[in-house]
């Protein structure tokens, strides 16, 4: 499940990684592209969109009355191009369309190129991610479904799962998937997990979640976790082969001592470590 957190947040939660050593860490993908270019981020694409729709609308609202309200209503770019071209309208009224036209394809231009740096860069970010689980682990269990778009055709969704959508896109969680795959293969780590309860079920009594919009849910029987926390507990405790294998190994590291887990200093932003339950 996706998450943004507080809305001044400057970065979308995409996962919980969960280990066997007790450590957290949040995988987090920053809203704005590159930190060393200004070239902009994911809310400036959101902001073309907006405005690109802002100035369609304000267009056809000064057609009213030159085309018929019910072919105006349905009517998107293309539509205003090919009136453009037909030249069937006022004088006025083709100057406007012509001013609007040379706008709309500036805004596009733009908004193209903006995408393309933020998906080249969420690229990237994914791949060094990916190779640093895989170098990492011996064994990473992920969440063998994390389609919100197969989600979103379900009838009965959770309310979590309709707040993640408008991010699904700048998210693109199969493409993470695909190279965590992609990375297991090149250095030797086994890739498991499944999609089967993960979020519904409460890692600690395997009670039913309680769906909310909020990161913390309760369970049937009281527990409050952190969902995608649960996520990887429940993910954790299949790769593994149980929550006592957890416990036992947990213990074991303790006793021994935990290890220095270094983050590489490109991943010390993405990849925070923290404290969730």
């Amino acid at each position: 499940i996706m998450h943004t957190g507080d809305v001044d947040r400057e970065y979308l939660r995409i996962g919980v990684l969960v280990d066997s050593t007790g450590r957290t860490f949040e995988l987090r993908l920053p809203f704005r592209g590159d930190t060393t270019r200004n070239y902009g981020g994911w809310r400036e694409l959101w902001a073309y969109d907006a405005l690109i729709a802002e100035q369609l609308e304000a267009c056809k609202a000064q057609l009213a009355g030159a085309v018929p309200a019910n072919t105006l209503r349905l009517m998107r770019q293309g539509g205003l191009r090919r009136l453009l071209e037909g030249n069937a309208l006022s004088p006025d009224l083709q100057a406007m369309l012509a001013t609007w036209n040379i706008e709309d394809e500036y805004l596009h231009r733009r908004r193209y190129g903006l995408q393309c740096r933020l998906i080249a860069n969420r690229k990237y970010i994914y791949r060094v991610i990916a190779k640093w689980l895989c170098t990492r682990y011996r064994a990473v269990a992920i969440e063998q479904d994390m389609s919100l778009k197969s989600l979103a055709k379900q009838d009965e969704q959770a309310p979590a799962i309709k707040a993640a959508q408008r991010y699904r896109v700048m998210a693109s969680l199969s493409e993470l998937r695909g190279y965590i795959k992609q990375a297991g293969m090149k250095y030797g780590s086994r890739i498991g997990g499944t999609a089967a309860n993960t979020t519904a079920t409460c890692h600690e009594c395997l009670g039913k979640i309680i769906n909310g919009a909020t990161l913390v849910l309760r369970c049937e029987n009281g527990h409050q976790h952190d969902q995608d926390y649960n996520a990887g507990m429940n993910l954790l405790s299949q790769a593994i082969g149980g929550r006592e294998q957890i416990r036992g190994l947990r213990s074991q590291r303790l006793k021994l001592g935990l290890e220095v887990l270094e983050v590489p200093e490109r991943l010390q932003a993405v990849a925070v470590e923290c404290l969730l339950e």
